[in-house]
Parts: structure tokens; C-alpha cells; sequence
């Protein structure tokens, strides 16, 4: 999710002023595009236990900050009341060592477009990054990267940092929070096709769309609970309830990702959500999905020392 919420706000209220016709076309769009992105979970599941060593015991989770969009901006047909949008990271933990899902981003970042900035779970995150064996991205854009651009010691994390090609070439996506050039100076990118076990429990699934980087990544904790983070091909669960992306504008001429794609691959998580009981999907910025995975006990909050 880009910086771009004062253009959000002019758009909407240029939009309005276009009438019938193009606020349907704009803002309530959401005809099923020609073709299927799928995912196959029997070779996820394998990949995910054919890992040398023990599964992760557990999912830790920080609330960085939080952004304020109407629901509109959000989901396509949905109301213009205004809902909370946080900005998450996740720590995978094994006995002896751990997983950083998204890094956030810092406050210098984050005042332009955000509240209740959390210091504490920043420099927590921040502590953890440090100490994580991997550190991998959903996709490339501020709010998920920019933890790790101004982390004051880039140059000791990218052993650990997971970057896809996909997301090293494509810095744009990034904006203020991009990459320097000089940092990747003979960094090798993650290259795979369409699945990747990066760890015992751990696979990521390329789905370009919202970004040309963007992945989700699914969990299985060494109990069998089972997690898939979807990034932000959804930033509310309601998405995939509805298979309904983000509506025709935001999508398109504010965010510029492939929206058909991001259709199919909602489509797609639906359909292996209703097939497989005990699946628990993440999206990008669910503050209620999370609350919920918190009271259960699927996720914890608070970063910790692996």
C-alpha cells in the first residue's frame, strides 16, 4: 500500500462528481476476468513438512501503526464509512531461531499518511529483524518494506533478507522506501516458479498482481494449525469472502496493479478456503481478523528473542 492517500481522497471526491455510469464502472465493477490462477495445497502441505528439521511452534504479531480508509477504497461495493487499516509484521519462531514476515515502517515514514505510530513494536521489530534467520516480504511496497530500508544496520540483514526477483526488479513499487542500489551490489535474488520452502513449515506462493513481486506465504505450525498470509492481494478478508478487490480506481489508476489477476487469485484462495477446513487466512490489513487470531491463540502479540 503506497503512500498515496491524498490522491485517494481527490479521487473519491472527483469520482463522485462523475455521475452514474462511471462511478459503477470506477467503484462497484467487479465482473469475473477470463482465465485461473490456482493453488495446488497437496504440493504446498508437502513442500511445507518435507523440510528437514521440526515445524515452527509458533506466530508472533506487532501493530506497527494504522491507516483510515472509507470501506469503499477497500472492497468494490462496499460502504464509504471509514475503517481502520494496520500495518502488521509477523515473527515465525522455531526453538532456536525464527522468520520475519514484513518489516512495516518507521515513523518518519508513516506521519504522512498514518496514526497511533507505535515506537515500541517498531523497535521491537526492528530487535528481531536483527536476530532472524530469514526475512521475507509479501511484496515491495512501503508499509511492508520500510522497516528494512531504515533499519540502521541494512547492510548486516540482507544474509537474511529473501528478496524475489521479482521484487529487486521492480524498486519503483517501493517508493520513498526503496532499496539503494549500492546495498544489493552482488545480492543474488529468490528465484522459483510458483512454490518455495523456505523453511520447515514455511512456503511462499508467487501471486503476482497487486505488485509484480507480490507472494503469499503459508505456515503450518508443528500443532497443524495452518496459516496463509495473503499480503495484501486482500486488505480485508472481506475480499475473499466476496471475491471483490479493490474497486476499478483504486486498483488501476491509484495502486496500478493487475486487477484481473488479483481477482483470479481471490477466486482462488475462496475455493481452497471452503475446501480445507482449519485454514486461516491473513489479509493484509484485517485489524478484526487479527484480534480474532490473537483471542484464539493463533497469534501472539509481541515480538520475542528466538
Amino acid at each position: 500500500m503506497p503512500n498515496r492517500t491524498t490522491r485517494i481522497i481527490y479521487a473519491l471526491i472527483i469520482i463522485g462528481l462523475f455521475g452514474g455510469g462511471a462511478f459503477y464502472w470506477f467503484f462497484k465493477d467487479a465482473r469475473l476476468p477470463v482465465g485461473r490462477f490456482e493453488i495446488n495445497m497437496a504440493a504446498v502441505r508437502a513442500l511445507a513438512d518435507g523440510q528437514d528439521g521440526p515445524l515452527p511452534s509458533e506466530i508472533r504479531v506487532e501493530r506497527i501503526t494504522t491507516f483510515h480508509f472509507p470501506f469503499a477504497a477497500v472492497v468494490t461495493g462496499e460502504s464509504f464509512s471509514m475503517i481502520d487499516i494496520p500495518v502488521m509484521t509477523y515473527q515465525v519462531l522455531w526453538p532456536d531461531r525464527s522468520l520475519i514476515i514484513d518489516t512495516g515502517m518507521d515513523q518518519e515514514m508513516a506521519k504522512t499518511m498514518a496514526t497511533d505510530f507505535d515506537p515500541t513494536a517498531f523497535a521491537r521489530t526492528t530487535k528481531a529483524m536483527s536476530q532472524a534467520e530469514q526475512i521475507v516480504l509479501t511484496h515491495e511496497h512501503i508499509d511492508h518494506i520500510g522497516g528494512l530500508t531504515h533499519n540502521p544496520d541494512l547492510t548486516g540483514l540482507l544474509p537474511a533478507l529473501r528478496l524475489t526477483r521479482e521484487q529487486m526488479d521492480h524498486p519503483e513499487q517501493s517508493g520513498d522506501a526503496r532499496l539503494p542500489k549500492t546495498a544489493l551490489e552482488g545480492f543474488t535474488p529468490l528465484a522459483y516458479d510458483k512454490y518455495h520452502a523456505l523453511a520447515p513449515g514455511v512456503v511462499l506462493i508467487k501471486a503476482p498482481g497487486h505488485t509484480p513481486g507480490s507472494q503469499m506465504v503459508y505456515v503450518k505450525r508443528a500443532d497443524g494449525a495452518e496459516i496463509l498470509f495473503l499480503g495484501d492481494i486482500a486488505w480485508n478478508i472481506r475480499s475473499v469472502e466476496t471475491t471483490k478487490p479493490r474497486p476499478r480506481f483504486i486498483s488501476q489508476f491509484v495502486l496500478g496493479e493487475d486487477r484481473d489477476n488479483v481477482m483470479r487469485e481471490l477466486i482462488e484462495i475462496k475455493r481452497i478456503s471452503d475446501e480445507t477446513p482449519g485454514l486461516m487466512l491473513v489479509a493484509g490489513h484485517d485489524g478484526t481478523v487479527i484480534r480474532k487470531l490473537v483471542e484464539a491463540g493463533i497469534l501472539v502479540p509481541g515480538f520475542k528473542a528466538p
